[in-house]
């Protein structure tokens, strides 16, 4: 279920994306038509008075014309095709394809050495820790190849930049999720945000450039948005009353007392944090919920779907053992459903739903070629020291599965020039990532304690049983 009707875009949007970014999106060629198009393909699902769309200048305008409809009427069985999907309203689960350890440290990764043509033509010194205070939360940084990165830490995780163009980045993946999941919210909560007779509370945890919370402060003027991110991006002076931001780190307890929020929302996540800080942010979640509330996460799995050569082995192997030697699994999201009934601090949530969308990279329209992009500006912004670890294995001489592609044969690590390669190779082979949604409720009669305790996955409970009890829970939700 998303929100039903778009309202215009705020200027507190808009004025969060740098002026490069909007020249550079303004210029695309099909930034102008891509949510126009986006709307005309859900006929039915348009207002009846919707008013005439705006004169659109940029991509944000148009992504505020893409109306919301409701979620995905149950249809019938048919072949895949550039427009194919497929919905289940009557259980809880869909699936629709889009085409238009627990260590208490950080562990050390396999960082291979830097080649010399790296070293010598940087102008760069060794990166050096800047400490960023604000609010109450102090940040380390380091300056690695021009970008801003949090300084590796036990609880941070995170390995992108934290900076004006990962903003823009995670600005456009915002309207881009928008129209692929048809809104910005699949749980049924839009009554309680239209509700004037009382004020919902709702937290975005991870918020960003806080894109996600200005756009729903606007549209919903009677609920009040709450916002936290260890990187400060988020708007501080220009935004809606409405909508107030904090700088907070997940590994700490939430901020806020018990049973505050109505709605809480968490979007790409997963790819930071331990299964264990899963665990305990959950706890966490259902602490601050209000009795009867909902928790939805919205995240991505990494494994590039019918990949070519260089993808598989750069994207779906290197890739995911690199982040395992940092404790985090990059295909937690297919675990969501399983960690939200089997939550220690609630019972378990109720009423479960799970979703996945087939979003292609670099093919099948407009969306497509958004999502490559952005996929791209991904790779290309992950911290050195991970791209350069994900070092290519050479053939061996009698291994005949492993065909050199001479094209790629120099390629020995995640550079620039294998990222334009995985790229191609995407659209060549028509690949696309699954995107996963999964919204529960906590339990109408939970009484929750004050305080909870940061929750650990059971030493006893091994990867198997996890597997099974996620199977169970899998064929359970079908």
């Amino acid at each position: 279920m998303g929100n039903e009707q778009s309202q215009p875009i705020p200027n507190v949007v808009t004025s969060n994306l740098s002026p490069k970014a909007q020249r550079r999106i303004s210029q695309a060629p099909y930034a102008h038509s891509f949510f126009d198009m986006a709307a005309k393909a859900h006929p039915g699902h348009t207002p009846v008075n919707r008013p005439p769309p705006p004169n659109l200048h940029s991509f944000f305008e148009v992504a505020a014309a893409t109306p919301n409809p409701h979620r995905p009427r149950k249809t019938q069985s048919r072949k895949p095709s550039a427009s194919s999907s497929t919905a289940s309203t009557s259980s809880s689960s869909y699936t629709r394809s889009t085409h238009s350890s627990t260590s208490d440290r950080l562990p050390t990764p396999p960082i291979s050495a830097r080649s010399t043509t790296r070293a010598e033509s940087s102008t760069l010194s060794p990166p050096s820790v800047k400490s960023h205070l604000s609010g109450q939360t102090m940040v380390e940084t380091t300056m690695i190849e021009g970008r801003r990165y949090l300084a590796p830490s036990v609880s941070a995780r995170y390995f992108l930049p934290y900076d004006d163009d990962e903003s823009d980045r995670l600005i456009v993946l915002h309207f881009l999720l928008k129209h692929a999941f048809n809104g910005n919210f699949r749980a049924p909560i839009q009554p309680i945000l239209a509700d004037t007779r009382k004020r919902a509370q709702v937290l975005d945890i991870g918020c960003g450039p806080g894109t996600w919370v200005l756009e729903l402060a606007t549209e919903f003027p009677h609920a009040d948005f709450h916002g936290i991110d260890l990187c400060p991006m988020f708007p501080t002076t220009i935004k809606p009353g409405n909508a107030q931001f904090k700088q907070h780190d997940i590994a700490e307890p939430l901020p806020y007392p018990a049973n505050q929020f109505d709605y809480i929302y968490m979007r790409t996540m997963l790819g930071s944090m331990t299964r264990s800080q899963l665990i305990g942010l959950l706890a966490e979640i259902t602490r601050v919920l209000k009795p009867g509330g909902y928790i939805e996460i919205l995240d991505v799995e990494y494994q590039v779907q019918r990949p070519g050569p260089l993808s598989e082995e750069l994207v779906n192997q290197k890739f995911r053992q690199i982040m395992k030697s940092y404790d985090i699994d990059l295909q937690l999201c297919h675990h969501l459903s399983t960690l939200m009934m089997t939550n220690p601090a609630s019972g378990g949530f109720v009423d479960i739903h799970q979703g996945k969308i087939n979003i292609p990279l670099g093919w099948g329209g407009q969306l497509g070629e958004l999502h490559s992009q952005n996929i791209e500006c991904f790779l290309r912004s992950l911290n050195p020291m991970i791209r350069e670890a994900m070092t290519r294995t050479p053939p061996g001489e009698n291994d005949k599965d492993n065909i050199v592609d001479q094209e790629t044969a120099s390629i020995k690590s995640l550079d620039d020039e294998a990222i334009h390669h995985i790229m191609n190779e995407c659209k060549k082979y028509q690949s696309h990532l699954n995107w996963y949604t999964c919204y529960g409720q906590k339990p109408r009669h939970l009484n929750t304690p004050q305080q909870t305790p940061r929750a650990s996955v059971t030493p006893s409970l091994e990867e198997g049983t996890w597997e099974s009890i996620h199977d169970f829970a899998h064929g359970f939700v079908d």
